[in-house]
């Protein structure tokens, strides 16, 4: 064998180990991925059935996780909570957050309205928006950071029986941050063309 096989032959063991390197790390992160996926499937199962027996109604309508390979999706139609021996409610259309490959703890999420809501001591609402987004710093065991932007927020009331909603506000912008502070969490926020309807605070 002459020296110059030889010197032909280190190259190509190197691609070789190489591309085995490559192929190993790629199944790693595509079981991690089709792990992970499996795990907020069964994860949000058990949370709803805890909730369920303790007589509250709480799901994400037709969870889907996509994305394989370049991103983390999850999705649903619609979100809902129900406690009736409180009297809480709430539920908001379709929901669809992303994790990127490059940025696994800033998801960034998009809500569609209308937020409905049920609480005691407060009439039944109904707001609504244009868009929503919102992003997140993840970290243990809070977020470090939530934000959230809105185009075109506007609030009315949700009578239950036939009579015409009240008007609260509309906000052509809206935006807003919570950041845990100690065992507080702290809200900074803004808005732009901010209507409040007179009747909402009595004139």
């Amino acid at each position: 064998m002459t020296s110059s096989d030889e010197r032909s032959r280190k190259p190509r063991r190197r691609l070789f180990w190489l591309a085995a390197f490559i192929l190993v790390l790629f199944a790693l992160y595509s079981a991690g991925w089709f792990y992970l996926a499996g795990r907020v499937k069964t994860e949000a199962d058990q949370a709803s059935a805890k909730l369920e027996a303790k007589g509250i109604a709480a799901g994400c309508a037709n969870l889907a996780v996509s994305g394989y390979p370049l991103s983390f999706t999850v999705s649903c139609d619609s979100l809902a909570y129900q406690d009736d021996a409180k009297n809480i409610a709430a539920s908001t259309g379709n929901f669809n957050a992303v994790a990127q490959i490059t940025q696994p703890l800033s998801p960034a999420a998009d809500v569609r309205g209308p937020l409905r809501t049920l609480a005691p001591g407060m009439p039944p609402l109904w707001i609504d928006w244009d868009k929503l987004h919102a992003t997140v710093r993840l970290s243990w065991p809070l977020p470090r950071r939530v934000s959230l932007q809105a185009e075109g927020l506007s609030g009315q009331t949700d009578p239950a029986d036939d009579s015409d909603p009240a008007e609260l506000f509309y906000a052509a912008r809206a935006a807003g941050q919570l950041e845990p502070k100690g065992q507080d969490v702290t809200y900074t926020g803004s808005f732009a063309d901010l209507e409040i309807d007179a009747d909402a605070i009595g004139g």
